[in-house]
């Protein structure tokens, strides 16, 4: 099948980025003649791109607050690695996500949905059709990823100039932060509040549970999927010399933004399921996933270096600066929004 105009243009400015690792634009058609057994997986990809690219075609480009950006797409990169990325062009904003990184959703998905205890820790039934959670965790796992890339542009990420007393990367890694954040903010939305909730219920059979029932669990799937995503990096050994000078923060903390915001939603919008998000319950969550996912003993001794790091002053310094910058940097979304409101050019955003 022939590219699209959008599409030569996202092949272009993959290759325009002359790296190596990232070859252009994804050949579905051709991934799908080299396997055969691929074509429902192959098909389920580009219904994702396309659902994902009508609601990116939505969003517009003049929400209050939000910097200016051109129209967003989000297609497959041909790699060999595992990521997404946000990049543009003069005309587009784009979202890369490379098929290596669909293929580990994939396989988290499956993972998650066939775990008897993981599923019992997010409250859900043995009995739950695990071909049907298995789909909306992918889903979500892929809403995850793009909404993060798509928070990078919509927040100005590659405008924003680091703050003058920022250390090291910090700045950076407040970004990425932000962009967590945020992510869990659009997926709840999208899976509590909108256009999800109808196909949760229906693919979790729960017509007849009360609308709280409902909400945990819509709760319990986006907190999964997003710790998932977290503990399938293996972290990189602790350097204390070099913490400040990483391109992301430390996956404890960036565990402990997607909980925190997980919260705040849940207490802005549904407070009584907020109370039956408890410690407790979300540690037992946390231990059972992590214990699926992290393949060797040296995965879980380098968490926990870290997690020990972070409990130390040194630790908690370099936590605390790094929320600084965060802080630092949603003053200037604020900012933002109050001049839009106004009606006043910001010369931030220029």
């Amino acid at each position: 099948m022939p590219l699209t105009a959008r599409q030569i243009a996202f092949d272009a400015a993959v290759k325009a980025r002359a790296d190596f690792l990232y070859r252009g634009i994804a050949d579905l058609d051709q991934l799908r003649g080299e396997d055969s057994t691929l074509g429902i997986t192959i098909d389920q990809m580009i219904l994702m791109r396309d659902s994902l690219n009508d609601a990116l075609a939505l969003e517009g480009q003049h929400i209050i607050g939000d910097a200016p950006h051109a129209p967003l797409y989000f297609d497959y990169v041909d790699s060999d690695v595992s990521n997404a990325y946000a990049f543009k062009d003069d005309d587009h904003s784009f979202i890369g996500v490379t098929i290596p990184r669909f293929f580990d959703a994939l396989g988290l998905a499956s993972q998650l949905a066939a775990a008897d205890e993981v599923v019992m820790r997010m409250g859900l039934g043995k009995d739950t059709d695990r071909d049907k959670l298995r789909t909306l965790l992918l889903w979500m796992l892929i809403g995850h990823v793009v909404s993060h890339e798509y928070s990078h542009h919509t927040h100005g990420h590659h405008v924003e100039k680091s703050s003058g007393g920022s250390i090291g990367r910090l700045r950076q890694q407040a970004l990425e932060l932000d962009a967590d954040g945020w992510a869990t903010y659009l997926l709840l939305n999208q899976w509590v509040l909108t256009s999800g909730r109808e196909l949760l219920v229906a693919r979790l059979a729960l017509k007849d549970a009360t609308v709280d029932e409902q909400d945990r669990a819509a709760f319990a799937c986006v907190i999964a999927s997003h710790a998932a995503f977290i503990f399938v990096s293996a972290p990189m050994p602790l350097d204390k010399t070099k913490v400040y000078w990483q391109t992301h923060p430390l996956q404890p903390v960036r565990l402990k933004i997607i909980s925190s915001h997980a919260l705040k939603f849940a207490g802005e919008f549904r407070p009584a399921v907020k109370t039956a998000l408890t410690d407790d319950w979300y540690i037992s969550l946390m231990d059972a996933i992590s214990r699926l996912i992290w393949d060797s003993p040296q995965h879980a001794e380098t968490w926990n270096e870290h997690t020990e790091f972070l409990s130390t002053a040194e630790g908690t310094a370099y936590h605390d600066a790094l929320l600084t910058e965060l802080d630092s940097f949603r003053e200037t979304l604020r900012q933002w929004e109050a001049e839009a409101e106004a009606g006043a050019p910001s010369e931030s955003k220029s």
